[in-house]
């Protein structure tokens, strides 16, 4: 706890911003578990451990907590804008191959929406080769919520059978290096159910 140079959002963001000026290189304390690069989607196995990471210029260091998975959504010069824009879903598998999260969205605006029911809740979990979304609450349905992209990383074996509710799904991507999968064009409705599957490729 005598860190004082990182931080975390929440239990799955680890930030840790370059201090020092003409800084290309940091070393990030990492706790115990498994913690991905957010760029460079780099799997580490952390006992609680020192690693030297790359710091360009441009970029801040994060690292995202193994288990989680955090819904993103592409910025706007507006937060009006930006609600606009489809979502997505950032998947870090832990040691068991299992991720949860959830999606908390109101309209923005208006005050007591919890206490007044007026919200949508949306839970996510990963468990092995599947994925799929629970609607625990669905009360606010002014604005369509889109699922246009998910990124899973730690996918040791490359992936095939890609279903999307059933069907074959065709837009996707499995990056060996980063050993991660991309799904593209989705177009799901976050307020209905979804089931994402696959099968991994043995390398046995």
């Amino acid at each position: 706890y005598a860190i004082d140079t990182q931080f975390l959002w929440g239990s799955a963001l680890l930030i840790s911003p370059v201090l020092k000026e003409n800084q290309v290189d940091l070393d990030l304390y990492l706790p115990n578990d498994i913690w991905y690069d957010y760029y460079s989607k780099y799997m580490r196995v952390s006992n609680g451990s020192i690693f030297t990471v790359n710091a360009p210029k441009d970029t801040i260091p994060l690292a995202i907590r193994g288990g989680y998975i955090l819904p993103i959504q592409d910025p706007a010069t507006t937060t009006t804008s930006s609600r606009k824009n489809p979502f997505g879903l950032l998947v870090a598998p832990d040691k068991n191959k299992e991720a949860f999260g959830y999606l908390f969205w109101d309209d923005g605006n208006s005050l007591n929406v919890w206490e007044n029911g007026f919200y949508n809740e949306i839970h996510f979990k990963l468990y092995n080769t599947t994925l799929s979304n629970k609607i625990i609450t669905n009360n606010y349905s002014d604005e369509t919520i889109i699922l246009q992209h998910i990124t899973i990383m730690g996918i040791q074996n490359e992936p095939n059978n890609i279903l999307v509710n059933g069907n074959i799904h065709n837009n996707f991507f499995y990056n060996t290096t980063e050993k991660a999968l991309y799904f593209s064009a989705l177009d799901l409705d976050l307020n209905m159910f979804f089931n994402i599957s696959w099968t991994e490729i043995s390398n046995n």
